[in-house]
């Protein structure tokens, strides 16, 4: 609850893939690996569209969702090439490092980041 209380307080958005389970406590739906990395693609195109929003034009806005490719492989392209701008300067110093916490290692998480590893880190 103390990580949680500070997560609110210093207005972190967190995102949760939350396992669903029955009266048994059973898990009932069980999220892959390409959840986890649709979601990322996502949450990329998304925050491109965020930073665009509050003024800042960065590499992420070249991210488009991920029902937009035709496979991973043209999504990890998009998000490589956003990842070269990124490794030469070519974002905003004004919005300072993006850092993205992983805080499971199952499916979900493995899917994610893999997708993250297409940019520097």
């Amino acid at each position: 609850m103390p990580l949680l209380d500070a997560i609110l307080e210093k207005n972190i958005r967190l995102v949760d893939y939350e396992a669903m389970c029955n009266k048994q406590g059973e898990r009932v739906v069980a999220f892959g690996e390409m959840a986890g990395t649709a979601g990322m693609i996502d949450i990329l195109s998304g925050l491109g569209l965020r930073l665009l929003a509050l003024g800042y034009r960065t590499p992420f806005i070249h991210i488009g969702m991920a029902h937009h490719y035709r496979n991973t492989k043209g999504a990890r392209k998009a998000i490589h090439r956003a990842g070269s701008y990124i490794a030469h300067n070519k974002m905003p110093k004004s919005i300072g490092p993006l850092i993205f916490i992983f805080t499971g290692s199952g499916n979900v998480s493995n899917g994610a980041q893999e997708i993250i590893r297409e940019l520097p880190h």
